[in-house]
């Protein structure tokens, strides 16, 4: 309330001293600064962002789900293919490289899920502000060029190309790739590195798993009916079962979002390319102008948000802002 206006634009510690009151616009004033700070300081924070973020508790629960998972499927390795086997020093350093491999997952997913996936903060915060009030973040040279589509109409910031309004964290998100309720997080510009090296990770630990045991079955019963081996060593076909699914379908999600990476596309943009104009040439086929090669957009991609020089081509021209490009697609 204190940093409400009335119509001539006072503030109430302003009010209370054009009044008089002395003492009370001091007081309100004082109130109103360790407001902001308390504001500020926490929106600062990784913590501070994801407090925010209104989260269904059904997601929450499938990203505790997920770490049952993983966990549950190294136990079952551990236990059923690499304990009980015979004395061979192989399968207890694959053992080890996989579970290495699962658990360094676990600690990636765990900070895709808790860090903060790219929130627009543009320079002007318009969280607070009021009709009639301060406009100062329509004061953008994007705004300037009459772009006004970069102008969120939910979180009223100016979104940066390639950002998305997230309708679950309810903020709008730098390169925003996902909402993944595996994870309840949004994948964006910072976080989805982490996201594809956790999907990477947890794709070798099951290969190698997979291997592993299929391994162990055709070694030790080479001379077996299969029958048998089925019947007396269930936990081992349980396994072979569950995992062989479980990879197949991590598997896909790992080789869609590699070939994105090498691309230097989004999932928000490969589903949606038709519907934005600076992914389109001037036929008004696809075209991206973010491509600079396999090694170079992977590059570009595990940098953690220090991005590379961009330079795009729109036509024979070569544009070094990656917001010119924009102007010049739309």
């Amino acid at each position: 309330a204190c940093g409400i206006t009335e119509s001539t634009g006072q503030l109430p510690a302003e009010l209370a001293k054009s009044k008089g009151h002395v003492f009370t616009g001091e007081w309100l004033k004082k109130a109103f600064i360790n407001h902001m700070k308390q504001k500020r300081r926490k929106t600062s924070t990784c913590a501070g962002r994801l407090s925010t973020m209104r989260v269904p508790r059904g997601m929450r629960d499938c990203a505790l789900l997920l770490w049952v998972v993983v966990l549950g499927l190294l136990s079952m390795f551990l236990l059923w293919v690499v304990h009980p086997s015979p004395v061979h020093a192989g399968y207890g350093i694959w053992g080890c490289v996989v579970a290495a491999l699962a658990v360094g997952g676990l600690a990636f997913l765990l900070r895709a899920s808790t860090r903060d996936p790219g929130f627009v903060c543009s320079s002007h915060d318009t969280s607070s502000a009021t009709p009639g009030g301060d406009v100062s973040h329509l004061d953008d040279p994007l705004l300037w060029g009459g772009h006004w589509h970069n102008l969120c109409q939910k979180c009223k910031k100016v979104r940066p190309l390639r950002s998305k309004y997230c309708h679950v964290s309810k903020r709008c998100v730098a390169r925003f790739d996902h909402y993944c309720p595996w994870i309840g997080n949004a994948v964006g510009e910072r976080n989805h590195p982490d996201f594809v090296i956790f999907l990477v990770m947890e794709t070798l630990a099951m290969t190698i798993s997979f291997a592993v045991t299929i391994y162990r079955l055709v070694n030790e019963y080479d001379d077996v009916a299969w029958a048998p081996v089925a019947h007396t060593h269930t936990s081992l076909i349980i396994f072979l079962i569950s995992d062989g699914i479980l990879l197949c379908l991590v598997f896909s999600l790992t080789f869609a979002h590699c070939q994105l990476v090498f691309t230097n596309m989004t999932t928000n943009e490969s589903f949606n390319k038709a519907r934005y104009k600076y992914l389109q040439n001037v036929d008004g086929g696809f075209s991206n102008p973010f491509d600079k090669g396999c090694w170079n957009n992977t590059l570009e991609f595990f940098s953690y948000g220090r991005r590379l020089p961009t330079r795009c081509k729109f036509g024979n021209q070569d544009v070094p802002d990656i917001e010119e490009c924009h102007s010049t697609a739309a």
